[in-house]
């Protein structure tokens, strides 16, 4: 015949392995909600940087168009800011 206490223990150990399964059930279910949003999460910044990059191929476009018209406009001044970089560069080279 169990006693009191071994009864008491019994009750005591079903309890905590309840407890530690219980637990188990939570942490996996945290892990697949914080799996889902990461990859929402993920999701969201991919879209962002695509954005942004269309977003920074268009200005640059828009910037190469800007100087090929400043270029045709002015085209004397380039020649001579194209031609005071190649003498500075020569002239670096040349004291090596």
């Amino acid at each position: 015949m169990a006693t009191r206490t071994e009864r008491n223990g019994e009750s005591l150990s079903r309890t905590v392995q309840e407890a530690v399964e219980t637990i188990g059930l939570d942490l996996a279910k945290t892990g697949r909600d914080a799996g889902e949003a990461l990859g929402k999460a993920r999701k969201v910044l991919n879209a962002s940087a695509a954005h942004a990059m269309e977003d920074i191929e268009a200005q640059g476009a828009q910037a190469v168009e800007g100087l090929k018209q400043q270029v045709r406009e002015h085209p004397m001044t380039y020649i001579a800011a194209a031609a005071g970089i190649g003498l500075l560069i020569g002239f670096l080279m040349q004291r090596r």
